[in-house]
């Protein structure tokens, strides 16, 4: 699942939704303050690469053309 602070993905074993990508700037406290249950936090959290020139510009031509 993406949000707008980051990615949670299903946990194999106990299919728990656990965040495993912050979005830059955002805080793990963050996270959990926006969300309504107790939030499982991967051992090894990454932050998600900005996106590029390239991405950037599609989603601009996508909002333009809306």
């Amino acid at each position: 699942m993406i949000t707008d602070l980051g990615i949670l993905e299903a946990d194999p074993a106990s299919c728990e939704l656990t965040l495993t990508r912050l979005h830059p700037g955002v805080t793990v406290e963050q996270a959990r303050a926006a969300t309504g249950w107790p939030l499982a936090i991967a051992d090894e959290l990454a932050i998600v690469a900005p996106p590029t020139a390239g991405e950037l510009a599609v989603l601009r031509a996508l909002k333009a053309a809306r």
